[in-house]
């Protein structure tokens, strides 16, 4: 999934028209630390927040880079509601902090995805080790040779 859209900026440092390249989303709005072992922000039966970490963020990532795209890089928090006052921005920032951006659907896009297309785990006793060109999750089946304990890419 590739997501662009607009965030409101919960940090000085980020400005108008910055490319914000969120590594994790987290809902500000879900208050449910008295309903269990929950943090803030965290739905029940679901993690704290959706962290962001596959092969191809990070070649979107070495893109930017090579290309000197400035971007800035961090969490972004979501919630339901518009946030038009520094009051508002504060109450979101006493809990997420570092939190670069908050939005209205980066959260649930990530939530979504984790329930109907989870990360692919390897067969049982495949001999994979991960690679660049399939990630750590690579079930595609590999030219190695097992014998020879070869670890080499795909």
């Amino acid at each position: 999934i590739f997501m662009t859209g607009s965030a409101g900026s919960l940090q000085e440092d980020v400005k108008r028209k910055d490319l914000i390249l969120p590594n994790k989303f987290m809902y500000y709005d879900a208050h449910n630390t008295s309903a269990g072992n929950y943090v803030e922000g965290q739905i029940p039966q679901e993690p704290a927040g959706y962290t962001l970490d596959n092969s191809f963020r990070a070649k979107f990532t070495a893109y930017l880079k090579e290309h000197d795209i400035p971007f800035k890089e961090g969490l972004i928090v979501t919630g339901d509601s518009f946030i038009a006052s520094e009051a508002q921005k504060d109450e979101i920032k006493k809990n997420f902090s570092d939190a670069l951006g908050v939005e209205m659907e980066g959260a649930a896009f990530a939530q979504v995805a984790r329930h109907f297309n989870p990360p692919p785990k390897p067969p049982e006793g495949h001999f994979c080790y991960g690679c660049a060109r399939y990630g750590l999750g690579c079930v595609r089946p590999c030219y190695r040779d097992a014998e020879k304990n070869d670890k080499t890419s795909c």
